[in-house]
């Protein structure tokens, strides 16, 4: 027999719930805690999520 190590992995889903001037991200978790630390990303993803949230569709 072998063992192995396996991962454990949590995943955490978050709302996007504004995009600052600055372009930072505020994040609201399933428990309400936000996240106001994370940078909006650089090329087409940055510019997909700003289009998005900017017509109001919701994204998680």
């Amino acid at each position: 027999t072998h063992n192995m190590d396996v991962p454990h992995v949590k995943r955490e889903d978050y709302q996007l719930t504004d995009i600052s001037d600055d372009g930072y991200l505020t994040l609201m978790a399933d428990n309400g805690d936000l996240r106001e630390d994370l940078k909006i990303p650089d090329g087409d993803l940055g510019t997909q999520l700003r289009s998005d949230f900017d017509v109001g569709k919701e994204l998680l």
